[in-house]
């Protein structure tokens, strides 16, 4: 049976933090070992560990026979595929055969940056279990921390610009040779060159609570061009209405549904779910969960439900209708783009809240006191 599957890389790094090389990707059958503490690295992971290069571990891997579905998710910068940088998210769509033995685990590796051999990776070939034996899908969510980073051992750490990547290398593998073996990485040189630097001062991963990376891999049901009626699976699903007017429901899991073109409808249903209107006049309901809900451009209603949830506005989008905001329950309003608290004007009309950036009215917040609605309402 042919399923269609979305990788998504989240940067959590703060700002100033570390970023990520293009991050390769395979799927196998649960034999597919990338390292091994203790032991020396495989050429494919020097290659990536050092410069970032994800040529050589791909070879690896199909040379295995393990698997044969691989990619490489990169940063959303139009043009060249570049680094995923902290706040960034970076996405990859596949199609499987989840009865084949060989789609049934999940690998990855990527370098840090900026550094000489610092990397993160699964060791555990079968950590990553992305469908069962019988080919039903269990998808992932996962979050790789600091402390999990690992030195790959083939290249000293110097922090050298010269032999350092991102950092003033101008050519791969000009670092001076280790001859070491795979360990947990203990961090940058302190008071050294990256973290003296300001564009990383932010970077030291062994920091309690540092995140480097969220991992999701989402069931992924993709629209016509028509008004389509797609309802998600107990599972994470990401569903892509497309053109038209849809009707999109994510029934369990923690979902993602994106309306795209046309007037659309959007049911999170349960879990913790992710509500884009995109385009049209679009109506938004959370349901029960902690989520998130974007109008995007058009007129909108958002409900959020049950749960703490998020209404995201930004500049230059459109004007969104919020049903249910309710600080007691947690509710909170976002801000993208660029938007700060400080630049928004809130004002009372009636029973009712407007929030505006200049002349741009982006949303009223129904039978909410302006008076309520101070800085702490923002995330």
């Amino acid at each position: 049976m042919q399923t269609q599957l979305t990788i998504e890389i989240e940067n959590l790094a703060p700002t100033k933090g570390t970023l990520l090389t293009p991050v390769w990707f395979g799927f196998h059958n649960g034999m597919f070992d990338t390292y091994d503490r203790g032991r020396p690295a495989s050429l494919g992971v020097e290659r990536i560990s050092e410069d970032g290069t994800v040529s050589v571990i791909g070879a690896e891997f199909l040379q295995s026979g393990f698997g044969t579905v691989a990619g490489v998710v990169t940063g959303p910068l139009v043009g060249a595929p570049g680094p995923i940088d902290p706040g960034e998210t970076g996405s990859f769509t596949v199609t499987l055969d989840a009865s084949n033995p060989n789609s049934r685990y999940f690998n990855y590796a990527s370098m840090v940056l900026p550094s000489n051999d610092f990397f993160i990776a699964n060791g555990n070939e079968r950590a990553h279990e992305i469908f069962d034996a019988k080919g039903n899908f269990l998808g992932a969510d996962f979050i790789v921390l600091g402390s999990q980073v690992l030195d790959a051992g083939t290249e000293v750490n110097d922090e050298i610009p010269a032999n350092t990547a991102f950092f003033g290398q101008s050519a791969p593998n000009t670092g001076t040779t280790e001859n070491g073996v795979v360990r947990a990485a203990t961090g940058f040189i302190p008071g050294g060159a990256i973290l003296s630097d300001p564009r990383f001062v932010n970077g030291d991963f062994t920091a309690p609570d540092y995140k480097i990376a969220r991992f999701r891999i989402f069931n992924t049901i993709t629209g016509t061009d028509g008004s389509d009626n797609l309802t998600g699976t107990k599972q994470d699903d990401l569903i892509n209405g497309g053109a038209g007017d849809d009707n999109l429901r994510g029934e369990l899991g923690n979902d993602k549904l994106v309306g795209g073109l046309g007037n659309d409808r959007l049911h999170g249903g349960n879990g913790n779910d992710y509500l884009y209107g995109n385009e049209g006049d679009d109506t938004l309901f959370g349901g029960n969960g902690n989520d998130t809900l974007f109008g995007g451009s058009g007129f909108n209603r958002l409900t959020g439900g049950a749960g703490s949830d998020v209404f995201t506005l930004s500049e230059g989008e459109g004007f969104d209708t919020i049903i249910d905001f309710n600080l007691g329950s947690g509710d909170r309003i976002g801000l993208s783009n660029g938007l700060n608290f400080g630049d928004l004007t809130i004002s009372g009309v009636g029973r009712n809240t407007v929030i505006s950036f200049g002349n741009d009215e982006l949303a009223i917040l129904r039978n909410v006191s302006a008076a309520d609605i101070t800085g702490s309402a923002f995330v």
